[in-house]
């Protein structure tokens, strides 16, 4: 088919597919946290998440619990399992620091929580009981933030759960995590909420409520309303 060119430059049929090309590049855009086996990202976390877990454990049963306290404890475990799984995974460690990052910083920086909503701004809707919650992935930074320390959490599972890690039961016997030296993560800007409120199950561990992105803790005040 022949194309011809209008007088004012190219033709609008070819400016189309050039402008559609760009969009679609920059949807495959990737950023790369893990090369080779090497980190190429830390994870930079608020001070108020950042103590210690031995002397603060998460209650028994914490996804059941509505209290700030509990469910920011819940999302201290959801970061340093984030690390623990991109090391199983890869093999590779990223570190984690409290505050923002330094200026300079080759890594790219993995911001959790009020970091990330100070550069990439709060998730659209904050859905309801603050469940709403957003992640970003830009070439200089990437954010999981959320209306709350608990969608938060959803924001980090979410995105494991982009790379493929699956939990299928409690305990290691059910995960299932994609083995690689090289971990990429897609350019996007995704801001959401769960579809339904409650998504609890009969029985199952801290571990596998936080990675399952399970929610009982509103079920009461559910009942409340008849």
């Amino acid at each position: 088919m022949r194309i011809r060119k209008s007088r004012r430059g190219i033709n609008p049929f070819v400016g189309s597919l050039l402008v559609l090309g760009m969009l679609v590049s920059v949807s495959r855009g990737e950023v790369t946290v893990i090369s080779n086996g090497e980190p190429r990202a830390a994870v930079f976390v608020p001070e108020r998440i950042w103590d210690d877990h031995v002397k603060s454990p998460e209650p028994v049963s914490v996804w059941r619990s509505l209290k700030p306290e509990d469910n920011r404890r819940r999302l201290r475990e959801s970061v340093r399992d984030l690390v623990g799984i991109l090391q199983r995974m890869s093999g590779a460690t990223l570190a984690v620091e409290v505050g923002p990052p330094p200026p300079n910083d080759s890594r790219v920086p993995i911001l959790i929580g009020e970091l990330a909503t100070a550069k990439f701004g709060p998730p659209a809707s904050k859905g309801e009981y603050q469940q709403g919650f957003r992640i970003d992935v830009s070439n200089d930074a990437v954010g999981l933030g959320g209306a709350s320390d608990l969608a938060t959490s959803y924001a980090i599972y979410t995105l494991l759960d982009q790379l493929g890690c699956r939990w299928f039961l409690p305990s290691s016997m059910g995960e299932v995590l994609p083995a690689a030296k090289t971990i990429t993560l897609r350019t996007q800007s995704l801001s959401t909420a769960p579809y339904t409120v409650y998504r609890g199950v009969w029985y199952c561990d801290n571990e596998f409520a936080r990675r399952n992105r399970r929610s009982e803790e509103h079920t009461s005040e559910l009942q409340s309303r008849g």
